[in-house]
């Protein structure tokens, strides 16, 4: 079985840091991260359903 490697962090961003999969949030990807590691259980939840 062959494992793909995780996508860099910087091809993941726009210009200002943004996700390319949370593009109708003004969240950057350090924001996101955190939101899901060290949020309320809303948070989490939000952050993964987006």
């Amino acid at each position: 079985m062959s494992i793909l490697n995780p996508t860099p962090p910087d091809r993941m961003v726009d210009a200002e840091g943004r996700p390319d999969f949370q593009w109708d949030c003004d969240l950057t990807l350090v924001d996101f991260r955190r939101m899901l590691t060290e949020g309320y259980d809303d948070d989490r939840a939000y952050g993964s359903a987006s």
